[in-house]
């Protein structure tokens, strides 16, 4: 199962072009060609959440299950599942936080068995909420999936404090990117996945050749990630 996630920034007419554009190529590559399973992306503007949903629904929908989620704070997620993949989806509650964007939480069947895919935008800063977060939903993914698991989106804790974490038994963290994945410094984008679960990087060739400013961060503050989940 091929997972892609990726803070896009209420990326909209406003924002600049390249960044745009990049998007519009990690669509075409991820979702045009189905190469992907699940594509979660994060902190749509609600503004343009709806007419945004509708048109990837005009675009792919023929192939995709795609949905729309109120990250709180005009934060907003929105997501396409392969049908061929998808069993079930919903939201979790996983703080008591008045500002909480909840996880996304995709039961995924797969010729291995069922898989819990959760996503999630956690609150910035790297504080003990944040862990609280991160803790919270691993669990809840843990003990639904009896360690077949993967937890993504923008965690915003440094991938190199993941020992800091209280995660289940085995629990087990990976990144795309080996420097920075958001402009302020920091690993924040990455994966954790359940002791039975597997998650390997995968290419972004054809984004980080067509668009220099994905990897230099120069129009972006986050970026995208790609795993091969089973």
């Amino acid at each position: 199962m091929i997972i892609v996630s990726w803070n896009i920034e209420k990326c909209g007419l406003s924002s600049a072009q390249d960044k745009r554009a990049a998007l519009d190529t990690l669509l075409f590559d991820a979702a045009y060609k189905q190469y992907a399973d699940i594509i979660f992306l994060c902190e749509v503007h609600g503004a343009r959440v709806d007419d945004f949903a509708e048109f990837l629904t005009n675009v792919y929908g023929q192939h995709y299950a795609i949905d729309a989620v109120d990250g709180n704070y005009s934060n907003n997620y929105v997501f396409l599942v392969n049908k061929n993949v998808l069993v079930n989806y919903g939201t979790v509650s996983v703080s008591n936080w008045q500002n909480e964007r909840p996880m996304l939480a995709i039961q995924c069947g797969l010729s291995s068995g069922t898989v819990y895919a959760g996503f999630i935008h956690a609150k910035s800063g790297q504080t003990g909420l944040t862990k609280h977060q991160i803790h919270n939903c691993a669990r809840w993914l843990q003990d639904r999936s009896a360690d077949r698991w993967f937890l993504s989106g923008d965690l915003n804790w440094d991938y190199n404090r993941q020992d800091e974490l209280t995660l289940p038994e085995g629990a087990q963290g990976n990144s795309y990117w080996f420097d920075m994945s958001q402009r302020k410094g920091g690993l924040l984008d990455w994966a954790l996945c359940g002791k039975y679960t597997t998650a390997t990087t995968r290419s972004l060739s054809l984004l980080r050749t067509q668009h220099d400013t994905v990897i230099d961060m120069s129009q972006m503050d986050h970026k995208p990630v790609l795993f091969g989940v089973r």
